[in-house]
């Protein structure tokens, strides 16, 4: 997978310049001493997030609102990329609802 933006940078009134970059997986370095948190990674880009991730060796908590929507995601992603299951983490988070957030940082911290 291959991702590509054009970014407008407006250093001066009169001259606007684009800047090009390309970003692909192989791009990647290893990530064995990280841990990174992505919501939303039972579904779409957050998933593919997460899957790359793994493939890189990083530890991943994955933050979901629906716990059986993140079960299945995990069991998925751990027989895809087959890395260890302690390697990948589920943990409830809703943002829009404070108690859970609260919740979250507990479980996190005890696991960290």
């Amino acid at each position: 997978m291959e991702f590509s933006s054009t970014q407008s940078t407006n250093n001066n009134k009169d001259n606007n310049m684009a800047k090009s970059f390309t970003f692909a997986n192989e791009d990647m370095p290893n990530l064995s001493t990280k841990i990174a948190i992505v919501t939303g990674g039972n579904i779409g880009i957050g998933f593919e997030v997460v899957r790359q991730l793994l493939l890189h060796e990083a530890t991943v908590i994955m933050a979901c609102r629906n716990q059986q929507r993140m079960d299945a995601a995990i069991a998925k992603l751990l027989e895809e990329t087959k890395v260890p299951p302690e390697k990948l983490v589920g943990l409830i988070l809703d943002v829009s609802n404070f108690a859970s957030i609260e919740q979250f940082v507990t479980n996190f911290s005890s696991y960290v």
